[in-house]
């Protein structure tokens, strides 16, 4: 039935769409995914490269999956279907090893690109340095 293979894409499909919203844009859709994210998992790091990558696995999985019920290309399905197992594999490794967040995946370095609080070398900018000394 290829109602599953449908259902898991379109999830997939709305987990990167939730990521992508919360990383790269400012609505308020956006920054309140962003403060809900925070509080409710254990790392803000890992869940920047977890949730994209199991959104992707489960589209990838479901796509592959999909072929094989439409059609008998079983080299296609595998191959996909082992795609989306290494998907999972790495988001299980960046969930619970301490790797560094790329930062096109950090949504707190986006939103700070986004309003100029980078310097040249894309490090935050630290308010009190920037400030005049007292006179």
């Amino acid at each position: 039935m290829i109602f599953w293979e449908v259902f898991g894409a379109i999830f997939g499909l709305m987990i990167i769409g939730a990521w992508y919203m919360e990383t790269y844009l400012d609505t308020t859709f956006s920054s309140n995914s962003r403060i809900i994210t925070s509080r409710m998992s254990s790392s803000a790091r890992s869940q920047a490269t977890t949730r994209p990558l199991v959104g992707l696995g489960f589209f990838i999985c479901s796509l592959g999956e999909a072929i094989y019920e439409l059609s008998s290309y079983y080299i296609v399905t595998g191959i996909l279907i082992v795609a989306g197992l290494l998907c999972f594999l790495v988001a299980a490794i960046y969930h619970f090893f301490p790797l560094p967040v790329p930062r096109w995946a950090d949504a707190r370095y986006q939103y700070m690109k986004r309003h100029g609080m980078l310097d040249e070398n894309g490090d935050p900018i630290n308010v009190d340095e920037e400030a005049d000394p007292p006179r």
